[in-house]
């Protein structure tokens, strides 16, 4: 939501390293933003809810629950080691 009130143009993100610097030392929120920190934010805050729904649906659905689980854990586990935000 918060892209798509912002425009979302992606011709408009800095192109280059030094333009990344320039960004992070103008507006340190906006340059985070830009690195998608919001997201991974957002991302690891949904991990009790996804355990959650698979403890609700585990007795009914358990195979499919499970297979969910799994599936949205790799998917975060990629989401968080790629972001470069998080290097080190």
């Amino acid at each position: 939501m918060i892209g798509s009130i912002t425009g979302g143009n992606l011709t408009a993100l800095p192109q280059t390293a030094i333009d990344r610097f320039v960004q992070f030392h103008q507006n340190p929120l906006l340059g985070l933003y830009n690195l998608d920190f919001l997201n991974l934010i957002v991302q690891l805050i949904f991990i009790p809810t996804y355990l959650a729904l698979y403890a609700v649906h585990s007795n009914k659905h358990g195979a499919w629950a499970g297979v969910a689980l799994v599936i949205f854990l790799i998917g975060t586990t990629v989401m968080v080691t790629n972001n470069s935000t998080v290097d080190a």
